[in-house]
C-alpha cells in the first residue's frame, strides 16, 4: 500500500527521536528533517536570509504560472511579496465580505435543494464536493468577479479546472519525482503538463481586465487590486507605496495571471478540505457541534440576525474549532526550504551546504504529544484563551511561519469560518454507514485529502 507524505514524514520524525535534526536522502540527494521547534524558528524566521526559497522553483521562462508568489525564487519573491502584502490587509478582506456572504447564502440554498430532492429525514451528502463547489464560487467572485454557479449545479468550468489541478495521477507523481531528482529536467517539466489550465487562466484574466478597463468597472476583489498594481505600481491608500526601494517588479499580464492562479489553487483546495474535515469531526463529536452552533446562533442574534464580518470575528469557539481542525489536518503536511548560503546549524558543527533541501514535518509536529497531549483527540479547548498561550507556536504551523508564510491566511480562515457558520445555522451533521471513522488519507495527494471523500448525513435543523 502506498503511503501518504504525512505517513512518510511521521516515520522519519519518530525514528529520529530524540535528535533535533535528522539527515536522510531524498531522491539520492542529502536532505534534513527538522524536529526541534527552536531550530525551526531559526530556519523560518531568524535566519530566513539563508533559506529564502522553496525547492519547487519552476522555470519562469517556460510557463507563466511559475511566476506565482508561492513558487518564485527569492530574488523575484521579495519585491512581489512587498507589492502583494497590502492586498490581504484586514480592511481589504472585510471589503470582500459581501461577496463571501452571497456565496454562503447559495451554499445554504443548494444544500436545502439537495435535501428536498430526497424523501426522508435527511440525505447523505459528500461534503468535500459540496464545499469544493462553495470554494469555487467564492474564489471565482472574490478573485475574478465571476459568477461560477458551481453550487447551482450548472456546468462550471472553474470546478472542472479545480479538479484537473488537484486530481492525483500516478504518472504525474512519477514525473514530478523524476524532475526533482534530475535538476536540469526542471526547465522541461511544464512542457509535459496539460497546458489547458494555464491557457484558461491567461485568457480569463485578459478578457476580464480588458472589460473592466473598457467599461470602468470597479469591484472590491483581488483582480481590481492587481489592476491597480499594474497601472500605478502600488495600491490606493498604501502608506508604504512612496518609500524608496532598490527592488522593483513590473506587473505584466503573465505576472497578474500567475497570482490569480495561485489565489485560486490555494484558496480552493485548502479551505474546502479544512471545512469538510471540520464537519466530519463535528459529526463525530455531537457535543462540540452543538456548542459551536449555539455560539453561531447567539452571535448572529447579537448582530441583528445577519451573518456579518464582525459577527464572524466574535465567534471565539468557532475559531477554536477551526484551529483544532488545522492541527489535526494541516492542509499541507510539510514545509520545505532550500539553503542558499552556507549555514552552520545552531549549537552544532554541522554546516548546511547551498542547495540542501530542509523539510519541516508539520503533520508530525501537530501530532507530537509533547506539544499536544492526546494528539488523536479532537479538542478545541487546546486553543481557548486560557490554554493557547501554552502552545509552542513553532510547533503549530498550519500556514507556515516567517516572511514566507501564507499571505492569504486571513482570507482562507474567513472563507472557512463563513462556510461553516452558514451550514451550522441551518443544518445538523451526523455520521452514517458511509462515514469512514477514522479517515484515511489519500497517498497520492500533495495536500491533506481523505480517501473516498467525506460522507455525512445532513438534516435541516428543527
Amino acid at each position: 500500500m502506498r503511503k501518504s507524505y504525512a505517513e512518510v514524514f511521521n516515520k522519519l520524525y519518530n525514528d529520529g527521536d530524540p535528535h533535533p535534526i535528522v539527515g536522510f536522502f531524498f531522491q539520492a540527494r542529502p536532505a534534513l528533517l527538522l524536529r526541534d521547534p527552536e531550530v525551526i524558528k531559526q530556519i523560518l524566521i531568524k535566519d530566513f536570509a539563508y533559506f529564502p526559497s522553496r525547492y519547487q522553483v519552476s522555470d519562469e521562462q517556460t510557463t507563466p504560472m511559475a511566476l506565482n508568489l508561492f513558487h518564485v525564487g527569492s530574488r523575484t519573491w521579495r519585491p512581489l511579496r512587498t507589492k502583494l502584502s497590502p492586498t490581504f490587509t484586514s480592511g481589504r478582506i472585510k471589503a470582500m465580505f459581501p461577496l463571501l456572504a452571497e456565496c454562503a447564502a447559495q451554499l445554504q440554498a443548494s444544500t436545502d435543494a439537495a435535501l428536498a430532492a430526497v424523501r426522508g429525514a435527511g440525505a447523505v451528502l459528500e461534503m468535500r464536493e459540496v464545499l469544493a463547489k462553495f470554494s469555487t464560487d467564492v474564489i471565482g467572485t472574490c478573485a475574478f468577479g465571476l459568477q461560477c454557479n458551481a453550487l447551482q449545479g450548472s456546468d462550471s468550468t472553474f470546478r472542472e479546472i479545480g479538479k484537473k489541478m488537484f486530481l492525483p495521477k500516478k504518472s504525474g507523481m512519477a514525473l514530478r519525482f523524476l524532475y526533482d531528482g534530475v535538476p536540469f529536467l526542471q526547465r522541461f517539466k511544464d512542457n509535459f503538463a496539460d497546458s489547458s489550465v494555464s491557457d484558461f487562466f491567461l485568457e480569463l484574466v485578459r478578457q476580464t481586465v480588458d472589460e473592466r478597463l473598457e467599461k470602468g468597472i470597479r469591484r472590491n476583489d483581488f483582480l481590481d487590486l492587481l489592476i491597480q498594481l499594474k497601472q500605478k505600481g502600488h495600491l490606493e491608500g498604501d502608506a508604504n507605496a512612496l518609500v524608496p526601494t532598490e527592488e522593483s517588479i513590473e506587473f505584466t499580464h503573465e505576472l497578474m495571471t500567475a497570482q490569480c492562479f495561485v489565489f485560486f489553487a490555494a484558496g480552493f483546495e485548502t479551505s474546502s478540505t479544512t471545512m469538510s474535515f471540520c464537519l466530519h469531526e463535528l459529526a463525530v463529536h455531537q457535543d462540540i457541534q452543538e456548542r459551536v452552533r449555539q455560539e453561531v446562533d447567539a452571535v448572529v442574534r447579537k448582530h441583528g440576525e445577519v451573518l456579518t464580518y464582525d459577527a464572524i470575528q466574535d465567534m471565539a469557539y468557532l475559531d477554536q474549532v477551526v484551529a483544532e481542525t488545522l492541527r489535526m489536518y494541516p492542509p499541507v503536511p510539510f514545509l520545505d526550504r532550500v539553503c542558499e548560503v552556507p549555514y552552520q546549524l545552531p549549537e552544532s558543527r554541522v554546516v548546511v551546504e547551498p542547495g540542501t533541501r530542509v523539510f519541516i514535518p508539520v503533520c508530525s509536529l501537530h501530532s507530537d504529544p509533547r506539544y499536544f497531549p492526546q494528539p488523536d483527540k479532537f479538542d478545541p479547548e487546546r486553543f481557548s484563551a486560557l490554554n493557547k498561550a501554552g502552545i509552542n507556536r513553532n510547533a503549530y504551523l498550519p500556514f507556515g511561519d516567517g516572511p514566507r508564510n501564507c499571505i492569504g491566511m486571513r482570507f482562507g480562515q474567513l472563507q472557512t469560518k463563513v462556510g461553516l457558520a452558514s451550514m451550522l445555522q441551518k443544518f445538523q451533521f451526523e455520521t452514517c454507514a458511509e462515514t469512514a471513522v477514522p479517515l484515511r488519507l489519500a497517498p497520492l495527494s500533495f495536500v491533506m485529502a481523505p480517501v473516498g471523500g467525506i460522507h455525512l448525513k445532513v438534516t435541516r435543523r428543527a
